[in-house]
């Protein structure tokens, strides 16, 4: 039997239809349009001709919203699922609502563009003793892939490919996604900074508009996107909306791809968000990330509950900016939020992948009991 999950695409008004054969009943008219994951890829319960847009190798396909709707009120008992649009944004910023893009703080190097020579290790890098473990490894033939706002050319990154799913170049002009790459792989080249795994193959997928904002659908098309692309770990630093089944069950296909997956906790200092409080039903590949301060206790404001994995540095981190849409000429400038700690998780994950190592046994210092297993230690990890 077939099992098919919809979810709400974001775009208001496609005007294709799609024919199902004889439906068993008229349906009433209605203004969203849906995606539909099918589990066992192909697409093969509509006919082609009718498909708004479609991923077959993925299982993913846009429809028009009323002729779904008759569908699954016909099939009601076939195990179907239809679930309304939920909207994700970026988290950074202390508050439920981003702060995007980083805004530029005091820079340790007087520099606001550090020179050759004067590499900056973070806080955070030296909290978790990132620049020990890199005498160990860098994270060479681990591929990353970040789920985010896009990724923008940097002199301090690497960048090996960009998708994106909100029809566009893919370029970052949020700021989120490149910060996010900065901390997880900033190249250690004697100048800017250095990230957790300055070797590894990043690649950016982008869920995110230039508002900052996503839809389940782009989001859910990447997520399965990643199993083909061949990524080992993959950071979501974004959240938000009510719970959803076709994320629930992308999470699941990567889990059993064995691909690690982490995912911002949240900004709202309270529960866990979506989709990170789904990391529990997949311990072994799926880590929901608390953002810890200084002195590693639990920030303010960061999301908590039963769900944490671990808990990584997220307050003021420093990484890189998009070099288009630069700050007062700066290439570089700290943000806070578990959207910060996230991407030092999953750095020190893909060092510890590089010694061929799994990462639900990642090292970790003792901490509060809100960090789940504990502040991720890079050094213990690998």
């Amino acid at each position: 039997m077939k099992r098919l999950i919809l979810t709400v695409g974001f775009i208001a008004s496609l005007l294709s239809t799609i024919s199902f054969g004889v439906l068993l009943f008229v349906p009433a008219f209605y203004d969203e349009d849906y995606v539909v994951v099918d589990k066992t890829k192909g697409i093969k319960s509509f006919n082609q001709v009718g498909i708004l847009s479609s991923d077959p190798k993925n299982g993913v396909a846009k429809v028009k919203s009323n002729f779904v709707k008759a569908y699954v009120e016909g099939f009601r008992n076939k195990d179907l699922i239809i679930e309304k649009n939920q909207t994700y944004k970026a988290l950074c910023g202390n508050s439920p609502v981003p702060n995007c893009p980083p805004t530029p703080g005091p820079n340790p190097n007087p520099n606001p563009n550090p020179q050759p020579g004067n590499q900056v290790e973070d806080w955070g890098n030296l909290k978790v003793q990132a620049q020990e473990a890199r005498k160990v490894t860098k994270g060479k033939g681990v591929k990353v892939c970040i789920l985010d706002s896009g990724l923008s050319q940097h002199p301090d990154l690497k960048i090996t490919k960009v998708i994106s799913f909100v029809r566009d170049d893919g370029g970052d002009r949020v700021g989120h996604g490149t910060h996010v790459a900065g901390i997880i792989s900033a190249q250690d080249n004697d100048q800017g900074m250095v990230g957790i795994a300055p070797d590894v193959t990043i690649e950016a997928m982008k869920v995110l508009t230039d508002s900052g904002s996503g839809s389940t659908d782009g989001i859910v098309q990447a997520m399965l996107q990643t199993i083909p692309e061949g990524c080992h770990v993959v950071n979501m630093s974004l959240g938000g909306g009510g719970d959803s089944q076709a994320m629930y069950y992308a999470l699941s296909k990567m889990n059993e791809a064995g691909i690690d997956v982490f995912m911002a906790a949240g900004n709202d200092s309270r529960a866990v968000n979506v989709p990170a409080k789904y990391a529990a039903s997949f311990p072994e590949h799926a880590f929901a990330i608390a953002a810890t301060d200084q002195n590693d206790n639990l920030a303010q404001f960061s999301s908590r509950g039963p769900e944490i994995a671990f808990g990584a540095p997220g307050v003021d981190i420093l990484s890189t900016l998009p070099v288009n849409g630069s700050q007062m000429g700066r290439l570089f400038g700290k943000a806070s939020g578990t959207s910060m700690g996230c991407p030092m998780a999953a750095g020190v994950c893909a060092l510890r992948r590089a010694q061929g190592k799994p990462c639900k046994d990642l090292g970790v210092d003792p901490g509060s009991p809100q960090l789940g297993r504990g502040r991720v230690n890079a050094l213990k990890s690998v």
